[in-house]
């Protein structure tokens, strides 16, 4: 058993999101959202259809032109500078971001729970290049999501008991929710009893079991 704080999600799309430190920079995706596997009978229900069109980086697809490598310079310098400004003046509301990066832009992507078109403008304030601070939606902060992993970490005896193996956990920064791998072994229903314990709209249940090497 894991906790990820580095996650890839694999399917029809990759996305990478970082949390470790507050900030994701992505891997190169396909049109739509990130894709999680369901499958066995752990999978009993399909997460709300809302978590479908959660914020995804926009995708990068071709070899990175002459501009790529200064966008992608420009945008990871503010991005350090906005996760540490955040961090330190907002992190209450702060629900986390990631770089966007192409030929054309090179942006960083912030958002937070509350307040936010006022904290984005302050953080604009406290940046270089404002102008590469752009804001997604968020609902939970990156603070209540942390402190959730740690709950579901705390009760994977109890849910254990019940049949619910966790595999694993992490915050999603991008689909603002806890992603929860179970194990495919694990109790009919075991999707729908993690999502009515901590809240549908806070987590995302998946079947992910280790891949053996």
């Amino acid at each position: 058993m894991t906790r990820r704080t580095w996650w890839l999600v694999a399917g029809a799309a990759a996305l990478v999101v970082g949390v470790a430190a507050g900030v994701g920079w992505h891997a190169t995706t396909t049109a739509g959202p990130a894709a999680w596997a369901h499958g066995g009978t752990a999978a009993a229900s399909r997460p709300p259809a809302h978590r479908d069109s959660c914020a995804i980086p926009r995708s990068y697809q071709g070899i990175p032109g002459p501009s790529y490598a200064a966008n992608d310079r420009i945008a990871r310098a503010v991005a350090a500078k906005a996760e540490a400004w955040a961090r330190t003046h907002a992190a209450g509301s702060f629900a986390g971001g990631f770089v966007d990066v192409g030929d054309d832009h090179g942006f960083y992507m912030v958002a937070f729970a509350r307040d936010a078109q006022r904290w984005l403008g302050r953080l604009r304030q406290a940046v270089p290049h404002p102008e590469r601070v752009r804001l997604f939606a968020a609902t939970h902060s990156l603070r209540e999501l942390s402190n959730l992993q740690a709950r579901v970490d705390r009760d994977r005896g109890a849910l254990a008991g019940r049949g619910v193996r966790v595999t694993t956990t992490g915050v999603d920064v991008v689909c603002n929710v806890v992603e929860v791998g179970i194990s495919k072994t694990s109790a009919a229903g075991s999707a729908v009893l993690v999502e009515r314990r901590y809240g549908a709209d806070r987590v995302r249940v998946a079947v992910l079991d280790p891949v053996a090497r």
